[in-house]
């Protein structure tokens, strides 16, 4: 396999980090990053009360939003969001919780949810290990939420195609340059029941943008159909390999921060308790009847 400038393999992705950061107010969050140049932050909130606008009889309603690391969000905010979305939704089991809220909120930790090309034509394109990032911080804070069900796991990872021919796993930012074409990948993996009742594994690729990358320079490569091929292949098994390490990683987070379970209350406490709440009701009553009067 080719070498790439920092010593990785073509298949093989950035150092990964992961964290769960606890945010309150929220029903689960977490933090993921490639490395230390493409990081982002996600928070869950749901199931809760949606606006009258965005209520649906019939399941929940899923809403993504995305904010830059500097300024306000912008339309390019809000095409990503519309792809995160996407990406995300086919794993989310919403007819389960009619008329409520499933809220999906993105920090980008990184500079600009955009990179440049580098082209003379002066088109951008996605940041697609970012994309990658922000769509595995919101299985992760799903799965930390745990109050959405789900019908299986979306891992997602960044592909190029570079001027040689080579198809690369997770470019960094050094190598956005040197290629002809790029997108990000997101599979999810589930279990299956087949004809004999056995439990099979089954990943299906529910989202990507790959494309060519607009170039000014003459008789410049391009995708070819075997290339397309091979890009999902490498980053199925890369999303794969992603799957692993955050299982690891959720189980290690688990003992970390398993909580102590109290001892149930016995009986008498909970009659006492109620006695108390008894009173205090008795005495709001009193006072009411006191201004009533007044």
């Amino acid at each position: 396999m080719t070498e790439r400038h920092d010593g990785r393999a073509s298949n093989e992705t950035r150092a990964i980090e992961v964290s769960f950061d606890g945010l309150t107010r929220v029903d689960g969050s977490a933090r993921f990053g490639f490395g230390t140049k493409t990081a982002c932050l996600v928070s869950i909130s749901g199931p809760i009360e949606a606006r009258l606008a965005s209520e649906n009889p019939s399941k929940a309603t899923f809403e993504v939003h995305l904010f830059p690391l500097s300024g306000i969000s912008a339309t390019d905010s809000r095409a990503l969001a519309a792809s995160i979305r996407a990406a995300l939704t086919p794993s989310l089991i919403l007819t389960h919780n009619p008329r409520t809220l499933i809220q999906f909120v993105g920090q980008s930790l990184t500079p600009s949810l955009l990179l440049a090309s580098h082209t003379s034509a002066g088109q951008t394109n996605w940041d697609d290990a970012l994309a990658a990032a922000l769509i595995n911080a919101g299985t992760l804070a799903l799965l930390n939420a745990g109050s959405i069900p789900m019908r299986g796991t979306i891992w997602a990872v960044s592909v190029g195609l570079t001027t040689s021919g080579n198809i690369i796993i997770d470019p960094d930012e050094n190598e956005l340059h040197d290629l002809v074409a790029s997108g990000c990948y997101a599979f999810m993996f589930a279990d299956r029941v087949s004809g004999n009742d056995k439990v099979v594994p089954d990943i299906q690729c529910v989202w990507t943008n790959w494309r060519n990358i607009p170039s000014s320079i003459p008789n410049i490569r391009r995708m070819k159909e075997e290339d397309v091929r091979q890009a999902r292949e490498l980053a199925s098994a890369a999303a794969k390999e992603i799957g692993n390490v955050m299982k690891t990683q959720i189980v290690k987070m688990g003992k970390k921060q398993q909580p102590r379970i109290p001892p149930p209350p016995s009986t008498t406490l909970n009659l006492d308790v109620q006695a108390h709440a008894n009173e205090l009701h008795d005495t709001n009553m009193e006072v009411d009847d006191d201004k009533m009067e007044i």
